[in-house]
């Protein structure tokens, strides 16, 4: 606006108002040319400032370490004296700015107003009362939002800046005119009137806010680009031990798979006992031992092969140029280093590692992987902390294992393969040789292959979770029998024995499964008796769940009792009725009197821990000696009867008894002494435990 004064009254006539009106527009198009010269004048120099941002940016930096590195261009940018940022959720300060609570705060409350769209305030603590605290750091704000759908932005500050205003006249004062001579009343309205003005930062320029629209596109191709090389470095490599991982082993065996010639070969390595780090330490001290072991794996190998993290505690080493005596010695150079202590947590750890190794040329034409994976799983096997080379015949292992699962699930499925046979015991401790039961026992008739050993096919069932359906059929079909055979001899209470898996009683709601197939067969709970394995009573869980199937009327076995991990002492808190004996302690009892006199002792150990003995095996008339003269309670075996089919076994029930008395039999020496012997033998052994046994179990011996 142009203002003209005159010191008299002067009425401007058409032609002095159209001379006003063109200087009016010529100075307004010079104005105007001026001011887009000045604008992209600005915008040339602030140029330098975003590709100075830019270069900072792409730095191999965290996006929040790059920006606070580019600080002085950042608040160059807009001439801003200070920057709250946030990323990812997390707000940091850069300059001069309130407080950071503050000041997050105003982004907040300044994004919810502006949305995605770039806002600018020069009075925000005036505009905004809950922010005025902000106002001496942050009258004046600029919010750029970074990325659309979060709260990532950047609000840039002004300080307060104190102005003295000169006005043309006091806005509080009114002039007026005399209506006959035309003066202004008061004289001086048009005096100048100097007003101070606060709360108010410098106004931003439209050059700031088309830099901040500049940065943002500049943040956003960044963004993108680093999300890229994330997902790129995901999908190649670990995020917890930063080794590659399968996906880049893969590539690199794709890339040299028609270049592969004899010098490549392969490590596999599972570490042993990691779980029990992960059970007694926690997660958190497991994934810091994954690290340790990824650096040492590192090292051993050097800088030549390739480690890759497979997966959980599985490791791969992939080698080129090295024959199979400088792979074995890698292979020992990593067992090694594995195996020195670790120390996670302020804590000792000590594993080891299973490492198989397969060279390409001497793995057919098996995938590396698989035949590497293959050897560590033998080395395993063979009790881990140990490096095995592959072998074709672990392949054809486990080849016939894949194919046996396959037929074993078909069986289960047709049940025309699976048959239920029923070994009789007798007992003897009366001097009469009297049934007592039957022990029900699972054969397999294979279409192709005959009869396979239970010794095989139930491992395997353990193995690949086929127990379970597989012990089912098993529980249910020989209640059913057992019920069959209690009706053919009603006179005794006939018992029947089943094995049943660590696995199967681990099974949520074993017990009352149990319950509801004895119910539906009416088969009393006090006539069934299941058979575990020694090594299985280690287990608390299962531990448990056998004291529970005891409460509801059940009986417990120790099958093949002597040959896993009970201790004598611990004989006494088993959750066990029954102890079936090894039959290996029946192998050399013809020629070795010390055989006797070992079966003697572990029969009195039981009888003195209240269990019935059952002595399993028995194969000849001086075995069946052996065992009567000891004290067993039960025998079983080929010698006293086989295993029969279930109409047979239902014949053999309805026969009269007793068979014949024991009493007819040479005994060359009363079973007290026998254990009375066998317990000489062991007496400093033994001492500590039959220093805890009763009263009762003294007498006994």
């Amino acid at each position: 606006m142009l203002v003209c004064h005159h010191a008299t009254p002067r009425v401007a006539g058409p032609e002095l108002r159209a001379v006003a009106d063109m200087i009016g527009q010529v100075v307004s198009l010079l104005l105007s040319s001026l001011g887009d010269a000045e604008l992209y004048s600005e915008r040339l120099k602030r140029l330098a400032t975003i590709r100075a941002l830019i270069d900072c940016l792409s730095a191999p930096l965290p996006l929040p370490a790059a920006l606070a590195a580019a600080t002085v261009d950042l608040l160059g940018l807009v001439d801003a004296a200070g920057a709250v940022v946030r990323l990812s959720g997390t707000p940091f300060c850069l300059g001069r700015t309130p407080p950071l609570a503050m000041a997050n705060g105003a982004l907040d409350l300044l994004l919810a107003r502006a949305g995605s769209d770039v806002l600018a305030l020069d009075n925000l603590g005036l505009r905004y009362p809950e922010l005025a605290a902000c106002i001496s750091e942050g009258s004046g704000a600029l919010l750029l939002p970074l990325t659309p759908d979060t709260d990532d932005a950047i609000l840039w500050f002004r300080p307060e800046l104190v102005n003295t205003v000169t006005w043309g006249g006091n806005p509080a004062e009114h002039a007026t005119s005399d209506p006959v001579s035309g003066q202004l009343s008061p004289r001086a309205s048009f005096a100048a009137w100097r007003e101070t003005v606060s709360g108010r930062s410098a106004p931003w320029t439209e050059v700031d806010l088309a830099m901040a629209g500049e940065l943002r596109g500049a943040v956003a191709a960044e963004l993108a680009q680093r999300t890229k090389a994330e997902l790129a470095r995901l999908r190649h490599y670990d995020s917890l031990t930063g080794l590659p991982n399968r996906s880049m082993l893969l590539d690199r065996l794709a890339d040299t798979q028609h270049a592969m010639g004899e010098d490549t070969s392969l490590l596999f390595l599972d570490l042993d006992r990691f779980k029990a780090v992960n059970d007694t330490m926690g997660h958190a001290a497991g994934d810091a031992l994954l690290v340790e072991v990824a650096q040492r794996l590192l090292v051993a190998a050097g800088s030549g092969p390739l480690v890759v993290r497979i997966g959980g505690d599985e490791f791969v080493v992939l080698c080129r140029g090295l024959d199979q005596e400088a792979v074995a010695a890698l292979g020992e150079r990593i067992r090694q280093s594995i195996a020195a202590p670790f120390e996670i947590a302020g804590r000792s750890c000590h594993v080891s590692a299973s490492i198989g190794i397969a060279v390409a040329g001497q793995s057919d034409d098996i995938d590396l992987i698989q035949a590497a994976d293959m050897a560590m799983y033998a080395a395993k096997q063979h009790g881990g902390n140990r490096g095995m080379l592959f072998e074709r015949s672990l392949y054809d292992r486990a080849a016939g294992e894949f194919d046996l699962d396959l037929d074993l699930r078909a069986a289960i499925s047709s049940e025309d393969q699976l048959t239920l046979v029923y070994q009789p015991l007798f007992e003897i401790a009366s001097g009469a040789k009297c049934l007592l039961g039957f022990e029900a026992l699972l054969r397999w008739r294979h279409p192709l292959h005959g009869r396979i050993s239970p010794k095989i096919f139930i491992p395997l069932a353990e193995k690949s979770g086929l127990i379970h359906p597989l012990g089912e059929w098993v529980l249910a079909k020989a209640v059913r029998q057992g019920r069959v055979l209690q009706q053919a001899r009603p006179d005794v209470p006939l018992c029947l024995m089943v094995n049943v898996s660590a696995s199967q009683l681990a099974v949520a709601g074993f017990c009352s499964n149990l319950v509801e197939v004895l119910r539906t067969e009416g088969f009393s709970p006090d006539s069934l008796c299941l058979e575990v394995t020694e090594s299985i009573l280690a287990d608390a869980a299962v531990t448990q769940v056998l004291g529970e199937v005891r409460m509801l009327g059940m009986r417990v076995a120790i099958d093949d009792f002597g040959m896993g991990y009970s201790s004598l002492s611990y004989l006494r808190r088993l959750p066990v009725d029954v102890v079936k004996l090894d039959r290996s302690f029946l192998d050399d009892v013809n020629d070795n009197v010390c055989g006797a006199d070992y079966i003697a002792a572990l029969i009195a150990l039981a009888h003195a821990a209240r269990m019935k003995v059952v002595v399993e095996g028995i194969e000849t008339q001086t075995q069946f000696d052996v065992t009567w003269t000891a004290g067993a309670d039960v025998v079983q075996g080929l010698f006293v009867a086989p295993p029969l089919s279930a109409e047979a076994a239902t014949q053999f029930a309805a026969r009269p008894e007793p068979l014949f008395r024991t009493a007819g039999h040479a005994v060359s020496t009363p079973s007290r002494i026998l254990a009375m012997r066998a317990i000489a033998l062991f007496d400093g052994v033994l001492s500590g435990f039959f220093d805890g046994l009763p009263a009762t179990a003294s007498r006994l011996l």
